[in-house]
C-alpha cells in the first residue's frame, strides 16, 4: 500500500480511508474494471442486426479486451476478490462477476429479443430456460475465454476469429432447435 500511495503521489492514510487494506482495494478496482467493459459490451450488443450478429459482437468485445489485456482479464476474474456470489443488493451491479454475469446474460436476451430471428433462430419460449440458457452462455464464454487466453500467452491458441465464430455457433444451436 505504501508503494501504491508513493507512485500516487498520496499518502497511505488517504488510501486506508477510502480502502481497509489492499484485498479492498483489488476489490474496487475489479468492480472499476466491469463497469467499463459492461457498456462496451451493451454497445456492441445493441449494434447487431441478427441473432448471430448480437452475439458475434458481444464475444469479440469481450475477447478483444481480453487479448489485448490478459493480465487484467487474470486479475479481474481471479484475484480482484469479486468472486461469483451475489449480495442481496443490487445497488451495486458489478460488485461480483456473479453480478457482472447476471447483466450479461439479461442483455443478450432483451438484445436477442429485440432482432429479427428470421429462420436464423427460434425463440425460446420458457422464460426460465431461456434465463438459465443465457448464464450457461456466459458461463461457456468465460470457461472458453479463460482456456484460450493461457494458450494465447504461450503461442498456441487460435485465432480470435476462430473462437469468436465457433463460440457463435454453439451458443444459437440451442436457438435454431428449439427447446
Amino acid at each position: 500500500m505504501e508503494e501504491i500511495a508513493q507512485h500516487s503521489g498520496t499518502s497511505k492514510s488517504v488510501f486506508y480511508r477510502y480502502f481497509t487494506d489492499k484485498a479492498g482495494l483489488s476489490q474496487a478496482l475489479g468492480e472499476f474494471l466491469l463497469a467499463g467493459i459492461e457498456p462496451k459490451i451493451a454497445q456492441a450488443a445493441k449494434s447487431g442486426s441478427t441473432p448471430q450478429d448480437v452475439v458475434e459482437r458481444m464475444i469479440d468485445v469481450y475477447l478483444t479486451m481480453v487479448q489485448r489485456s490478459p493480465a487484467i482479464h487474470e486479475f479481474v476474474t481471479t484475484q480482484a476478490g469479486l468472486g461469483w456470489s451475489r449480495t442481496t443488493s443490487d445497488d451495486a451491479p458489478t460488485a461480483s462477476l456473479g453480478h457482472f454475469a447476471d447483466h450479461i446474460a439479461a442483455l443478450l436476451i432483451s438484445s436477442l429479443r429485440s432482432v429479427p430471428h428470421g429462420s436464423e433462430a427460434a425463440p425460446m419460449e420458457d422464460e426460465l430456460m431461456l434465463d438459465y440458457w443465457a448464464r450457461a452462455v456466459v458461463g461457456m464464454v468465460n470457461s472458453v475465454t479463460e482456456k484460450w487466453s493461457r494458450a494465447n500467452a504461450q503461442g498456441e491458441g487460435p485465432p480470435r476469429e476462430v473462437v469468436v465464430a465457433r463460440l457463435t455457433q454453439w451458443i444459437l444451436m440451442p436457438l435454431q432447435y428449439g427447446p
